[in-house]
């Protein structure tokens, strides 16, 4: 398994990661965990309103 510590700002309310959809809580912190035989994922951060903030390519 592989996994990133993800912190993010307040302007942030939800993460794609790959084909998943995470709420993001208040304090920011979110943890992500995927297969070490899948691909690195993509992670794309949005407002509340779905806006796309930011992507980038994490690994672990």
């Amino acid at each position: 398994m592989m996994h990133a510590h993800l912190l993010v700002s307040a302007e942030v309310a939800h993460l794609r990661v790959a084909d998943r959809e995470l709420d993001v809580p208040f304090h920011g912190n979110v943890f992500v965990v995927w297969s070490a035989q899948d691909p690195v994922p993509v992670v794309v951060a949005s407002d509340t309103d779905g806006i796309a903030l930011a992507e980038m390519e994490i690994s672990g």
